[in-house]
């Protein structure tokens, strides 16, 4: 296959140490970015599109965005390997410019964060108001989703101001790599469904921490639900495809890391070379057992369904053999 450029937008919580127990069980209390320009007085530069970042270097920033820390990658990777050693490298950057301004302060990987809106809302100034913000620009996803009945009553935004959790979520980013510009604009529809499928599936049986799955529930009620994405210009000559339900799981373990991009260039593959509306023919039939599946983390369907997909990339000469060691490990 096309060794592919990716990308990812991975977001963290800085949390003080304290615990809050909650129905979707322990998580960490956030100490919003806001919170260390404003009262612990941490300078901050602006981004081209006006985001206050706290660290930058020559690979990656570290932004505000929202009550979460944003890790922007600032190069398309080829490699799992390369981002994994990004993320690291990034990560460390993060705890020592922590340390710095307090021992108390660490970056969290949880999912699911507590935000104290007495604390950190009523009664501040505007320099706080990213952190009762929800969202930026609209995703798209699927009308199939739509006419089946599924996204009706679902990704219900609440009012962010009186909402008490927040929400990490971990994107993927893939370069369009064929000779149209147009490829993901034109098949948007079935695109959305293809990443579901081959990527939305393995993020499923990913294994996780015992305690990460109660938070990953309770995102799906607010994002990462099926076929969520933005069709993206990186720049004047590039553009491609995000695909956004997954939450910042998949990046924390270079395991994770290889599947995930294995699968997000399979699905690339079939996209670039005229493939998803027949993969949707194929299998429409599964559609709500797809849907089930990932807004469940039921493993069993999700493996069957990612096996059967597999095997249909492979009859159809979209991949060979080869190239599914890496996603073979989870299955």
């Amino acid at each position: 296959m096309t060794v592919r450029h990716f990308g990812t937008d991975p977001e963290y919580f800085i949390t003080d140490g304290n615990i809050v127990k909650t129905e979707h069980g322990n998580i960490c209390n956030i100490i919003p970015p806001a919170s260390l320009i404003t009262d612990m007085k941490v300078p901050f530069t602006l981004s081209t599109n006006n985001k206050r970042i706290l660290v930058h270097e020559d690979d990656f920033n570290w932004i505000e965005d929202g009550a979460a820390l944003e890790l922007n990658i600032l190069h398309p990777v080829k490699s799992s390997g390369e981002m994994y050693k990004t993320v690291i490298s990034a990560k460390n950057e993060i705890k020592y410019f922590l340390s710095k301004i307090s021992d108390t302060l660490k970056i969290a990987d949880s999912v699911l964060g507590y935000f104290d809106i007495k604390k950190f809302w009523e009664g501040r100034d505007e320099s706080f108001l990213q952190c009762v913000m929800f969202g930026c620009d609209p995703d798209i996803f699927p009308h199939l989703y739509l006419i089946m009945g599924m996204e009706v009553d679902n990704c219900r935004i609440v009012d962010a101001s009186t909402h008490t959790y927040r929400y990490a979520g971990g994107h993927i980013h893939t370069q369009n790599m064929s000779d149209n510009p147009d490829v993901y604009v034109a098949n948007a529809e079935f695109s959305a469904i293809l990443y579901d499928y081959f990527v939305g599936t393995a993020n499923i049986l990913l294994k996780r921490n015992k305690d990460i799955l109660p938070q990953e529930l309770a995102r799906l009620k607010y994002y990462g639900r099926p076929g969520r994405i933005r069709l993206q210009k990186y720049s004047d000559k590039v553009n491609g495809i995000e695909y956004r339900p997954p939450s910042n799981q998949w990046i924390n373990d270079p395991y994770n890391i290889s599947t995930i991009l294995d699968c997000a260039n399979i699905a690339a593959t079939i996209i670039e070379h005229g493939g998803a509306e027949s993969f949707y023919h194929t299998f429409s039939d599964t559609i709500m057992e797809m849907w089930d599946a990932l807004t469940t983390h039921n493993c069993k369907v999700a493996n069957k369904l990612l096996v059967n997909s597999l095997t249909w990339a492979v009859e159809n000469f979209y991949v060979g053999l080869g190239d599914l060691e890496n996603v073979a490990a989870i299955l």
